[in-house]
């Protein structure tokens, strides 16, 4: 079994970009830079403590799991109307193929 068929679910990664307000200044808002994304998300039966590179502990509440794409810790993903922010990026294959991705959700829509 390939690890693409095991990605069964799509995600959109957004970004933050300052869009002109007309005023003179700038609003910060969400960009979709990669859309319909293949990834499988695992929910963690227990908090788990990931220390990220620079030494901060993060206490993610899913592992999402995607093919490798040029994504960093500023970014956000959204999943069925929720978003989530990127904790810790891990390249799973140390090959620049498979990404592990470590989130929490920070909003629902219900």
């Amino acid at each position: 079994m390939s690890f693409a068929t095991m990605l069964d679910t799509t995600c959109d990664i957004e970004q933050d970009v300052d869009v002109a307000d007309g005023q003179g200044g700038y609003t910060t808002t969400q960009s979709t830079i990669h859309a319909n994304v293949p990834c499988r998300f695992a929910s963690l039966d227990k908090k788990l403590e990931i220390t990220a590179y620079n030494k901060t502990a993060v206490f993610p509440d899913y592992f999402v799991f995607m093919e490798y794409l040029a994504i960093d810790e500023t970014m956000r993903i959204k999943w069925e109307g929720r978003t989530f922010e990127i904790n810790h990026i891990r390249d799973w294959s140390h090959q620049n193929r498979m990404l592990k991705i470590a989130v929490t959700e920070i909003k629902r829509n219900e």
